[in-house]
């Protein structure tokens, strides 16, 4: 054997320097962060109000927000076109919102990271064409935003803001319509979505007390925010009704002009829901569904504007009744939805920085 320093070399001398030599070798070596790697830009617009900030986990807050009036066009409405109009429209609208957007977010490189967008309660499959060829438009072809994701929506990121639930009924009110959706163990369930129009500004100008009982609380209406919660649970498996309905979640910007919508609502459908238990018999279960029962909104007459589908069976949730609750947050209402999103983001984006899963457009191809 060879001899180091005047002694032979032992077996276990050389498997010793073999481990060093192999260790010195395993240099760790930073991973490559590319633009698109780094977490994305989020921007939320609402009726009112723009938000935009870096996705984060430690930020519940967006880190710019500003109020629409200050940039919109003075030619258009402050809460934007009418959904019918055409894709020329809306580029005029939202231009000079996202412009403001990454403005305010200089010095983050910001146009070199992926953009997602949060608008109002539409998502990737409920957004209208025209809006999302303008927002499109604006963030690829002028500002040069290498890929845009639109699949998130408010029902189904506020979820994501209160990970302790896994039951809940989110309940969005805006200042043109309201809607809801289940969120049963984990997961979203789109097909209970409903939605009413609304006009709460009109309500509120009144202070028509009428006005404002058959928008959100009139059962005979097809077009209440009460119906529309009622029909969302027929539609929901009636194995997590009751966690559903005991766990409702109010959340949009509609809240701040009529801050006791939740509480009004909640009692409303309480109410509704033990009376329906009291006429119904005994020897039935309350949860027994039978086609044949009168409906209990007969004398609604159609209308040109309906969004749900009429007549709601109150004797099939009659055992709801005592189920029926609230969730108070410490987070104020209309920044549900963002947290919910910076948290959804955050966790996915530290699974995978390149967010290959997720659905980016990362082209617009103008019309002929």
């Amino acid at each position: 054997a060879a001899a180091v320093g005047g002694e032979p070399t032992t077996k276990s001398t050389l498997s010793a320097r073999s481990t060093m030599s192999t260790t010195s070798r395993r240099i760790t070596r930073p991973a490559v962060v590319t633009p698109q790697s780094r977490p994305p830009v989020l921007i939320e617009i609402t009726e009112t109000t723009a938000r935009t900030g870096i996705v984060s986990s430690d930020n519940a807050t967006p880190k710019h927000v500003f109020p629409l009036a200050t940039v919109t066009p003075p030619f258009l409405p402050v809460s934007g076109p009418s959904l019918k109009d055409p894709a020329s429209v809306w580029y005029r609208y939202l231009a000079p919102i996202l412009k403001s957007c990454y403005q305010r977010l200089i010095g983050f490189g910001a146009k070199e990271r992926k953009a997602i967008v949060l608008f109002r309660a539409f998502d990737d499959k409920s957004l209208p064409r025209a809006i999302e060829d303008a927002l499109l438009a604006v963030l690829i072809d002028e500002i040069g935003v290498p890929a845009v994701s639109l699949q998130c929506g408010t029902l189904s990121m506020v979820p994501y803001s209160l990970p302790m639930l896994s039951h809940m009924l989110v309940v969005f009110v805006s200042l043109h319509e309201a809607s809801c959706q289940v969120h049963a163990a984990g997961e979203n369930l789109p097909f209970t979505f409903q939605s009413v129009p609304l006009n709460v500004t009109k309500i509120n100008s009144g202070d028509d007390e009428e006005a404002f009982k058959s928008a959100f609380l009139d059962l005979n209406n097809p077009n209440s925010l009460c119906t529309a919660i009622l029909k969302t649970l027929e539609a929901c498996p009636r194995t997590v009704r009751k966690f559903v309905i005991a766990n409702m979640v109010f959340c949009g910007t509609g809240l701040f002009h009529k801050p006791q919508i939740p509480v009004l609502v909640a009692k409303q459908l309480k109410a509704a829901l033990a009376a329906a238990a009291e006429t119904t018999p005994t020897t039935r279960s309350k949860l027994e569904i039978n086609p044949e029962d009168p409906d209990p909104l007969t004398t609604a007459e159609s209308t040109n504007n309906i969004h749900t589908v009429v007549p709601a069976n109150l004797k099939s949730l009659a055992g709801l009744a005592s189920n029926v609750g609230l969730v108070q947050t410490k987070v104020r209402p209309d920044l549900l939805a963002w947290l919910g999103t910076t948290q959804w983001a955050s966790h996915w984006h530290g699974q995978d920085p390149l967010l290959q899963q997720w659905k980016w457009n990362t082209e617009w191809q103008p019309k002929n």
